[in-house]
Formats: structure tokens, C-alpha cells, sequence
């Protein structure tokens, strides 16, 4: 999508409108040229409410993103909680054996 946006901008800003081609038209021609021209404003509108809307999604996404708590209690961490549940699964003579072992390495 960015792409066409980027081809639209290059074909807008590089397209000069030639008026003088339409003073020999016949009417059936120039009704032709006004709907071919009226379909390429219709795509080009279109495209312009989709890259809106995206914009705005990406700004509440971002928004989002930066109000998420940027810290968390050491207990509600995911790791934490995973060993938690991998420590639970231990008998009581492997918790007690970690547990010595923890404090014996912090000296406790």
C-alpha cells in the first residue's frame, strides 16, 4: 500500500493537466474522459480513508504499546511463575534440597 501511495504522489506531482486536449472532445469523449477521471478520484479517495484508518490504528497501537506497564513484581513475572509450577512438581526432598542449596549460595 505504501508503495502505491509513493507511485500516486510521484504521478500527482509529475502529472500537468493538458485543458488544451479537451477543446476538440466531442461530448460523448469528454463524458468518457469526466468518468475515467471521476473512478481514478473515487480509488484515489479510497486509498487515502484505508491509509487513514491504518495511521489511526498504528497511533492507538503505539499509544497502547507505550501505557503497558514497563516494570512488573518480581512474583508475576512470567519466568518466575514458570518455575514456580516446575518447582511445585518437585517431591519435598528436591524443594528442601534446593532450598538449602539457594541459601547456601547466598550465604544465608
Amino acid at each position: 500500500m505504501l508503495k502505491s501511495l509513493k507511485n500516486l504522489k510521484e504521478n500527482a506531482m509529475q502529472t500537468n493537466i493538458d485543458y488544451a486536449k479537451y477543446e476538440t472532445m466531442t461530448r460523448k469523449a469528454l463524458f468518457n474522459s469526466l468518468e475515467k477521471e471521476e473512478k481514478k478520484l473515487n480509488s484515489l479517495q479510497d486509498t487515502l480513508k484505508k491509509q487513514s484508518e491504518l495511521i489511526l490504528y498504528l497511533k492507538k497501537k503505539i499509544k497502547s504499546k507505550l501505557d503497558e506497564p514497563k516494570d512488573y513484581e518480581l512474583l508475576k513475572s512470567p519466568s518466575i511463575k514458570k518455575l514456580d509450577i516446575e518447582f511445585k512438581k518437585l517431591s519435598k526432598v528436591e524443594q528442601e534440597a534446593l532450598i538449602a542449596e539457594v541459601k547456601t549460595e547466598m550465604g544465608v
